[in-house]
């Protein structure tokens, strides 16, 4: 056994658990570790906190794991369930969601595909929405920072327009009540596994409250920026099929699919800056997915 493995493994048997660890997926040194193993009869994912930053987060997704999983556990839409936590966060054990990652499945003869990501993010994030004040000037700051960090030109020149768009659209938000709610955080179909009846969202860990329309966003932006697309239609650089789905689910009104959905699909377009040695399929996608948000901002 590695060190994370055998530190793992003495945490579960000091706390009488019967565990055992199999092999590190993944060894962050100085973040966390993350294995897979067994607790009890069951096959778990065990991750390890090597910092006192990952310890704290491991508690926190633990709260949320706990906050969600039972009502979350059976029907088409699940997550993971907590197992355990152990040390206040320095150990958490979770279940192996059954099934391989959704995106793959993804084709655009099967409609029920949009009405699946919509069901499942309304059904994690009902409980908790409620309204508030809309405030667009943090989320405007944060795209126009990373934005200054974009290193390719043609894009980069495309993102200086994004940016004029988000300006006019905060100044349509002032003045407004946005809806907000507890959310998955990082909404994208990579982030949930089909068994082919069940739809089990995985890496859960937000526990604050954020804008109902920036998972939206951010599930739409994830489809676009890989090419993938579950119909004909595009609005905004993103499926539009996608986009009806969770405007019905969510009974969107008016304003909230022409102004808070726009802004925060502007938002995730500049928040994920492309890396030097991006393949150039990709750069062709997002500039693709750029010019489109552009060009359909401008009816707004």
């Amino acid at each position: 056994m590695s060190d994370p493995q055998l530190t793992a493994a003495s945490l579960c048997a000091k706390a009488g658990l019967s565990a055992s660890i199999d092999a590190t997926i993944r060894n962050l040194d100085g973040r966390h570790a993350i294995m897979s193993g067994k607790y009890g009869d069951k096959p778990a994912i065990f991750r390890l906190a090597l910092s006192d930053k990952a310890k704290s987060a491991n508690s926190e997704t633990w709260d949320e794991l706990t906050r969600v999983g039972p009502f979350m556990q059976k029907g088409p839409n699940r997550i993971a369930q907590g197992l355990d936590n152990l040390g206040d966060g320095q150990l958490l054990i979770s279940e192996v969601a059954v099934g391989n990652p959704y995106l793959p499945y993804l084709k655009k003869t099967d409609p029920l595909h949009s009405r699946r990501l919509a069901a499942w993010l309304y059904q994690y994030a009902a409980p908790t929405i409620e309204g508030r004040d809309a405030r667009a000037d943090f989320w405007l700051k944060q795209a126009r920072k990373s934005s200054g960090k974009q290193p390719f030109p043609r894009l980069k020149q495309s993102e200086d327009q994004i940016l004029e768009i988000m300006q006019s659209l905060a100044a349509s938000l002032k003045g407004r009540t946005w809806r907000v709610a507890i959310t998955h955080g990082d909404y994208h179909p990579n982030n949930l596994v089909w068994d082919g009846t069940h739809l089990t969202g995985i890496d859960i860990g937000g526990s604050s409250s954020l804008p109902i329309y920036k998972d939206m966003a951010r599930c739409l932006v994830h489809l676009a920026r890989r090419d993938s697309a579950l119909s004909d239609e595009a609005l905004f650089g993103v499926d539009q099929s996608l986009i009806r789905a969770f405007s019905e689910k969510f009974e969107l009104s008016e304003w909230e699919r022409q102004t808070a959905l726009p802004f925060f699909i502007g938002f995730e377009c500049l928040i994920k800056v492309e890396q030097p040695n991006a393949p150039p399929w990709r750069l062709k996608a997002a500039g693709a997915l750029y010019d489109s948000f552009v060009e359909d901002a401008k009816s707004l």
